[in-house]
This record gives C-alpha cells, structure tokens and sequence, in this order.
C-alpha cells in the first residue's frame, strides 16, 4: 500500500491523543500529498486524570475538548468530529455509534481508514468498542475502503519500549502490543524530521496526558519511540 494512491483518509479513535500517538505522521504526510484528512474522536477522554486530581470529569472534558482543537489546528485538520459518548463507557454493541461511523463514510467517501485493531493497540475496551464499531460499519458500507491499524515497532519495543511499559504503562490493559517489523506491514511511515517537529507539537498541545512522557524521554528517547508509525491492514 502506498499512502500516495489515498486521497480522503478517515481516523477514527476513541479518546482525544490517539491520533497524535498513532497516525499524526501518516495524516502530515498525506496532506502534504494532497489528500483530505477527517477524524472522528468517540470520547473527550474526560476520565483521563489521576487519583489526587483537581479535575472532574466534566473540568477534563473541556480541558481535552480545548487541547484537541489545538492539536488539529497544528496538524491542519479541519474536518475533526466528536462523536459524543463518555470515555470508559463504551460498549461494542452500540448501533448509534455503527450508524455515526456510517453515516461519516457516506458522506466523507474515505478511500483508507485508520483505526485501531481488535487488541485496540494498549487493550483499552474503548479502543476495541471502536474497531468493532468500524468493522461493522465498513461491513456494511456500499462502496467499503480498506482499513489499516497502528502496530508498534517490534525493534524498539524489544530494544526500549517494554522497559518504558513498565515504567510508564504505556500498555496499561495488555500484556504485549501488537508488534510487527517493517517488512511485515503494509504501510510504513518514517517521518522527517518537520513531521516528527509538528508531531511532537501536537503531543504537547494535549498536555493533561503528555506531560508524563515529556518529562520521562529526552529528545532521542522521543525520536526513537514516535518517528516510526507502522501499519497492517485489517
């Protein structure tokens, strides 16, 4: 697969950040070719805070409402959509949430999608909710694109990222990532050094949740884990 032979690519993920960790490199790239980007976000992530925090769930909505609108700003997405459920509650059996999806694709007419695997990458139930969710709705879509999925660099995690899992719980539901080598994927993302720039900006701009990660890895560290991105088709 060749990102160049895409030209309307749909993200969609479950809470506000994924995208960034995911596929911002993949959507740099893609506009830089001229595609059109959309991305769905079904949660605003608003039970993403510590025990201890002065936040609620409502004061961490508006945060990650805010901090997402900025994130899109740098990545120049315009086409960003919440889909309006509570984070930690979605259920795999949600035929509003099938129908959003849908109703998306009928409009949007994507030619690739990006979401998350059945693991759900870090085996959150509310990314796996969302992958079932999108293959119901690609199921059942009159014209179906294909669907590819975020994997994790099987050499950095052997070399790094297990040790950063168990410092930082990266994983925190799972107890490998699914992993894979370049040569296994069907679409490899290696961003320069301008991407990985507004990558790692985008990542800061959603700092209720980054912050952690900055103040752990230094700049190498960063460079290591984030200018890969690596996919497999569903």
């Amino acid at each position: 697969m060749n990102l160049q032979d895409y030209s309307r690519i749909l993200c969609i993920w479950a809470h506000p950040d994924d995208e960034a960790f995911s596929c911002a490199g993949l959507m740099l790239r893609a506009m830089s070719l001229g595609a059109s980007v959309a991305c769905m976000t079904a949660t605003k992530g608003e039970r993403g805070f510590g025990p201890g925090s002065d936040y609620t769930m409502e004061t961490m909505a508006a945060c990650r409402e805010q901090e997402m609108k900025h994130c899109m700003k740098i990545y120049g997405v315009d086409d960003h959509s919440w889909m309006g459920f509570i984070d930690g509650e979605l259920a795999a059996d949600n035929p509003s949430a099938v129908q959003q999806i849908s109703d998306k694709i009928a409009s949007f007419n994507p030619d690739l999608i990006v979401t998350f695997d059945k693991t759900g990458i870090t085996g959150h139930p509310d990314h796996i909710a969302v992958s079932h969710w999108v293959e119901l709705a690609v199921r059942t879509s009159k014209d179906p694109c294909p669907v590819i999925h975020p994997v994790i660099k099987r050499e950095w995690y052997e070399n790094e990222g297990k040790r950063l899992d168990e410092e930082l719980n990266l994983y925190f539901n799972i107890d490998q990532p699914p992993l894979a080598d370049e040569s296994e994927c069907d679409m490899c993302i290696e961003l320069n050094d301008h991407e990985l720039e507004q990558k790692l900006a985008g990542l800061h701009a959603q700092k209720s949740q980054t912050n952690g990660l900055f103040n752990t890895l230094d700049a190498m560290q960063l460079k290591r884990m984030l200018s890969f991105e690596y996919f497999l088709k569903s």
